[in-house]
C-alpha cells in the first residue's frame, strides 16, 4: 500500500473517535494530529499546515461548522471532511 504522506488534523470531543481516526490514518502514512474540539483546532492551525481538516460537526465550546467558518474568515481554505 503506497504511504500518503499527508498531515492530517482530526478535530473531535470524543477520544474513541479520535482514536479510530488515528489509527487508520497512521496505517496509510499520515501524519496524525488530534484536538478536542474547535477552539483547540484554531491554536493547532495557527503552528501547523495541515492537508486535510477532518471535523466532527457538534463539539463543545466550537463545532465543525463553525470551525470553518473561522477558518474561512484568516482566509484559510483546507480540504475539510465533517463527520457527526
Amino acid at each position: 500500500m503506497a504511504k500518503l504522506n499527508k498531515t492530517i488534523l482530526v478535530v473531535d470531543d470524543d477520544p474513541s473517535s479520535r482514536q479510530l481516526l488515528r489509527e487508520i490514518l497512521l496505517e496509510v502514512g499520515c501524519l496524525v494530529l488530534e484536538a478536542e474540539d474547535g477552539e483547540l483546532a484554531l491554536e493547532i492551525l495557527d503552528k501547523k499546515n495541515v492537508d486535510l481538516l477532518i471535523t466532527d460537526r457538534s463539539m463543545p465550546r466550537l463545532g465543525g461548522l463553525e470551525l470553518l467558518g473561522k477558518l474561512r474568515e484568516k482566509g484559510k481554505m483546507i480540504p475539510a471532511l465533517v463527520i457527526s
